[in-house]
């Protein structure tokens, strides 16, 4: 299932960085999809369809909750310097990012 979400900025990819972020958004993006693809996905689908994981791009890191608040500050409790940040809704293919949401990237 596909959800699209418009924005109500828009912008090319390459002009979205995350504030104190040297990695655009389409980067943290493509790379959060590739490990959460690799690493997580088997893990939490289906059987935690509708949680929010918060995943760390630059360590692989990983944390699950009812919502992105809660993954949020779980992810903080085991990396608190984590700054590239990809949250994912299970079982979905849309992902949110530092506040943004946009859909999984087409490869």
């Amino acid at each position: 299932m596909t959800k699209r979400i418009q924005t109500t900025r828009r912008r090319r990819p390459a002009e979205l960085k995350r504030k104190g972020s040297s990695k655009s958004i389409d980067v943290i993006a493509r790379n959060g999809k590739k490990i959460y693809e690799r690493n997580i996905r088997d893990q939490v689908e289906p059987d935690l369809n509708g949680k929010i994981v918060a995943l760390d791009i630059d360590s692989g890191e990983w944390a699950i909750a009812g919502d992105a608040i809660s993954a949020s500050d779980r992810l903080e409790a085991l990396r608190p310097e984590a700054e590239n940040i990809l949250y994912v809704t299970v079982g979905y293919r849309v992902s949110c990012e530092s506040g943004s949401i946009s859909p999984w990237m087409s490869e």
